[in-house]
């Protein structure tokens, strides 16, 4: 196992390596009276993103200390891993992909896509244009941020205004979570305001009636 590769599986290092991950060793230089030593450290996965300079640190911080005294090879040694440390260390990813088992010129496998229950698109009010997934656990709409919410900034809209979800059946439902101004959905049959309704791709809900920000409902 190398150092910083802990509770990755090997498709997750694979993916990261492909986005910039690596591996890498450092050396490290130390004397014994006048006998000098150079080694090389443990293999470090560095993930993408992050600096080699960090781990390297130690190991410099060890040649500088002790790597000194041995002469000749203390003084030559000690400034030339010093110096290899801080460009990152030697890079064996290669080395380090094969020992793991990790092959890369093989496929990508793409995560699935997250379950959704369809998906709204609002037509006009601030969000208009925008389309927004409905996640298979449901999701509040409101002009309140809230985590897991939609957050619609206007005036007509309540802090948490509505709820889309499923309901026992599986269907998608839209209820009205107590909203001053109200709910209204019109689809090809009727204008009606709710509180809760079943609903069908193409229906649109007014969020606060007339003027309010209205979106579409789609699969």
């Amino acid at each position: 196992m190398f150092k910083g590769t802990e509770g990755r599986s090997l498709e997750v290092l694979a993916d990261e390596v492909r986005r910039g991950g690596r591996f890498v060793f450092y050396q490290y230089c130390f004397s014994v009276l006048i006998m000098s030593f150079k080694r090389p450290s443990p293999i470090y996965y560095i993930p993408p993103g992050q600096s080699a300079l960090t781990q390297g640190l130690l190991w410099s911080a060890i040649s500088f200390f002790v790597g000194w005294w041995g002469f000749p090879w203390g003084f030559i040694w000690t400034p030339m891993v010093i110096f290899k440390n801080f460009m990152g260390g030697t890079d064996v990813t290669p080395e380090a992909l094969s020992d793991l088992g990790i092959d890369l010129s093989a496929p990508a496998v793409a995560a699935p896509a997250p379950a959704t229950l369809g998906f709204i698109q609002f037509l006009t009010g601030p969000l208009a244009g925008q389309a927004f997934s409905v996640p298979e656990g449901g999701m509040y709409i409101g002009s309140a941020p809230a985590q897991g919410a939609l957050t619609v900034q206007d005036p007509v809209v309540a802090p948490q205004h509505c709820w889309i979800g499923p309901d026992a059946s599986g269907a998608t439902v839209l209820i009205d979570t107590g909203s001053l101004t109200g709910t209204f959905v019109v689809n090809a049959t009727a204008s009606t305001q709710v509180q809760q309704v079943v609903l069908q791709p193409g229906d649109q809900v007014f969020l606060g009636g007339q003027g309010g920000p209205v979106f579409q409902f789609g699969h």
